[in-house]
């Protein structure tokens, strides 16, 4: 593996085991026929950077996700057996000394930086498109539409504009709008080299929450943009100097990380709140998982091992937030294809409160997991620590303790929580 436990925690996780007898299954990622992503990747055209499909959400291509290279100008082809793509993210990464700007087409790029657009809609991976999703992350209650809008103007661009597509084939053909595709450009570049400085600068706060911390760089620098735009529209502007000077804030990154925690059980009580009892995902800061799953382990498999795991469930009335109650599961994966389930009363490891067997098979990097009662989970390990594994659950990343006493103290801690 190329990252760290601690760059996983980093992101924010949740602990659930979303459809174990609960209801709903919409982030369940279903095998299907194979099909390809294909785009292009854009700040000028970006050979040989990284493309891939962020199945974890985590802003960064694994190595157990879909990927590939982009070629000459740009273009990428990403093969994934997954059906509904409404739900992912295409992420670009650059490869410092590798990857290749038409802008500058002698000389690597030097720094990382991460660009995105969803992979229902690939087409243009660009700093535009970046500005535009994580405008769209960060603030669940606007629509694309008015993201674009807005970025319009911003960008102080006609209408008529495309500021999503092709902005370097765009400038090139003789148009009245020629101009405004040529700021874009001008524009686009900025933002990708101060998202690159930002990231190099603040490294400490980066790696300890990637995620959040990418989301508020890019924040950061679309608050900027009116700056930007009165520097570009000037004769005297000089792109090959100007950069803008990005502070990431941990407090403002701890803020967000709460009020994605909010957000995420909001949304998941709206959409399962016909039933009694909705298992959500339980978000820990990383200070406090950190405390709990230790250590990292190099391991390339994306399914779990054969062997015993220990894991909380979490629950929550849908009628009323604050009732919610955790479940001691343990879960023996067997060489034969069973698994089974066993969760004890108040966390006592003798006292078992429930008996649940399922199957499993393994499928295209997936444990595809069948229960009893006819709920189906796909498990894909995210990453390896000594006490156990971080993996995505139907979508929600969960993690499961190989030691009992871990998982306990976990439980503990929420209990007095």
């Amino acid at each position: 593996m190329k990252k760290s436990v601690s760059i996983v925690l980093a992101s924010v996780l949740s602990f659930a085991i979303s459809g174990c007898g609960g209801s709903g299954d919409s982030n369940n990622p279903t095998p299907t026929n194979k099909s390809a992503i294909e785009g292009k990747a854009i700040d000028g055209y970006l050979k040989n950077a990284k493309a891939c499909l962020d199945i974890n959400n985590n802003s960064k291509c694994d190595t157990n996700e879909p990927s590939t290279m982009t070629n000459d100008n740009g273009s990428f082809s990403i093969t994934t057996n997954l059906s509904d793509l409404s739900k992912y993210k295409v992420i670009v990464e650059s490869i410092p000394g590798t990857t290749i700007d038409s802008d500058t087409p002698n000389t690597p790029i030097t720094q990382l930086f991460v660009l995105k657009a969803p992979a229902s809609d690939p087409k243009v991976v660009s700093p535009i498109t970046t500005l535009v999703e994580t405008t769209l992350e960060l603030n669940s209650s606007l629509t694309k539409d008015d993201v674009v809008r807005k970025l319009k103007q911003d960008l102080n661009v006609s209408e008529a504009v495309d500021i999503l597509g092709d902005y370097i084939k765009a400038k090139d053909i003789k148009s009245t709008d020629a101009t405004n595709y040529e700021k874009v450009h001008k524009i686009a570049k900025i933002v990708t080299k101060s998202m690159a400085e930002a990231i190099t600068k603040n490294e400490n706060v980066v790696r300890k929450n990637y995620d959040i911390a990418l989301k508020v760089i890019v924040d950061e620098i679309k608050a900027k943009l009116p700056e930007v735009v009165n520097e570009v529209e000037k004769e005297s502007f000089n792109e090959d100097s100007y950069v803008l000077n990005v502070e990431v804030n941990s407090s403002k990154i701890d803020e967000l990380a709460n009020d994605n925690t909010e957000n995420e059980q909001t949304d998941q009580l709206d959409n399962n709140g016909t039933t009694d009892i909705t298992y959500i995902g339980l978000i820990l800061s990383y200070d406090t998982l950190t405390k709990y799953m230790k250590g990292y382990v190099e391991n390339n498999s994306s399914v779990p091992a054969v062997g015993t795991y220990y894991h909380i469930k979490a629950e929550v009335d849908a009628n009323n937030n604050s009732n919610k109650r955790y479940t001691l599961e343990k879960i023996e994966i067997k060489s034969n294809g069973k698994i089974v389930w066993r969760e004890y009363n108040n966390g006592d490891i003798t006292s078992e409160k429930d008996r649940k067997e399922a199957t499993y098979t393994i499928n295209n990097g997936f444990m595809h997991i069948l229960m009893e009662d006819g709920n189906e989970l796909d498990i894909f390990v995210v990453d390896h620590a000594e006490n156990g594994i971080i993996a995505e659950v139907n979508g929600p990343v969960d993690a499961f303790f190989t030691n009992v006493d871990d998982a306990l103290k976990l439980y503990k801690y929420l209990q007095d929580n």
